[in-house]
């Protein structure tokens, strides 16, 4: 039997590749004729470094940086070769300007900057690999990638040198890109965006995310000004799905930084050949933090599904918690769902030991698949 274990991260509690790790601890107690293929995956937010670089042994490194609120923090980003030969790294927008680096008490996307993220892609191109993926996802920023593109030498003329936050983005008079690092131009940088929303509007990066990074209604109002004027001193389409994420820092990347915006899931599916690992699997096993309705609509779980069902292949699905609407979402046939939560009798005992619920599920589930063959 050859089983594929790909879960997401257990946002909170588990890495990606430590829920893969503790699944194929369950399937070895079986103590069945199976071969496993371990593939953490990862939608293109918060993780999606460490997943490449492990799938191709990769080495990680660091860099000290400017923190979101000022400060240096050291960040990590990893280095490593694709299938294909090419020398490639990987870095997370959040390792320099993530949301858990600001206290709840202080936190205000108003005054916080992706300028950190900046330094860490200039570290990373000393480095000259061909291609750097920026994973999008769980920032504590709203500036539109500016601090992260002033960092790389894109000056915004009526600002000040050094790092920009989205309160200051009204008085941005014109932008100049002339001065950009030059090594950033033969390099091809791909951001990866983990949501679809657009710059701006209902469903923008200050509307829809503001209020999760401490924004008040007042600010959020800010913020949106801040945005709409960026985003009239340039020729990107703010409507663009994916250029709200990491707070428009997925627009900024291309307005300023050359980058190609690309979802995240589909990318990385296919970096790791996902499909070609799939077409020798007879049972997959996945998993997330959550399976609610956002699990079918590009992230990583739906997906799995998707393409598992396309191969005729079974899916196992292990959930922290599976909201209360998720029993009526549509499931291929072949999909078992489990959540932690309820096989442990409580979410409390779920978050605190998830790597020992998920071995014993894991084990108990595919003991039953086999002795029902």
């Amino acid at each position: 039997m050859q089983v594929l274990l790909c879960p997401d991260s257990f946002k909170g509690t588990l890495s990606a590749t430590e829920a893969c790790a503790a699944m194929a601890r369950g399937l070895a107690r079986v103590g069945a004729d199976a071969n496993t293929l371990l593939l953490p995956l990862a939608d293109g937010g918060e993780g999606t470094a460490r997943v490449l670089s492990g799938a191709f042994g990769g080495r990680t490194s660091s860099a000290l940086v400017t923190g979101p609120l000022g400060g240096q923090i050291r960040a990590q980003y990893t280095l490593f070769e694709d299938r294909e030969g090419r020398s490639c790294a990987a870095l997370d927008f959040a390792a320099a300007a993530g949301l858990p680096l600001v206290p709840c008490e202080i936190r205000n996307p108003l005054h916080a900057t992706s300028y950190g993220v900046g330094l860490l892609v200039r570290a990373v191109l000393r480095h000259r690999t061909s291609r750097i993926f920026l994973g999008l996802g769980g920032s504590a920023t709203c500036d539109g990638g500016a601090g992260m593109a002033a960092a790389l030498g894109v000056v915004f003329h009526g600002m000040n040198e050094g790092p920009i936050s989205a309160e200051q983005l009204y008085g941005v008079t014109s932008i100049d890109t002339t001065n950009r690092v030059p090594s950033l131009d033969s390099t091809e940088l791909i951001a990866l965006h983990d949501v679809m929303n657009p710059l701006t509007g209902p469903q923008g990066a200050a509307t829809v995310f503001g209020p999760q990074k401490g924004a008040t209604p007042e600010q959020v109002e800010s913020l949106e000004a801040g945005l709409l004027h960026l985003a009239r001193l340039t020729r990107t389409d703010p409507s663009r799905p994916g250029s709200g994420a990491a707070g428009g820092a997925g627009f900024g990347a291309v307005a300023f930084c050359g980058a190609d915006l690309q979802p995240g899931l589909p990318t990385v599916l296919s970096v790791l050949d996902f499909d070609g690992h799939l077409a020798g699997a007879d049972l997959v096993i996945t998993g997330e933090g959550q399976f609610d309705m956002q699990s079918q609509a590009g992230k990583v779980v739906g997906g799995v599904l998707q393409r598992a069902e396309a191969a005729r292949v079974p899916v196992v699905v292990l959930a922290g918690q599976i909201a209360p609407s998720a029993p009526d979402l549509p499931l291929p046939e072949a999909t078992e769902l489990y959540s932690l939560e309820t096989e442990s009798g409580s979410l409390n005992v779920a978050q605190r030991e998830p790597a020992r619920i998920i071995e014993e599920l894991t084990e108990r589930v595919v003991k039953k698949r086999i002795d029902s063959t």
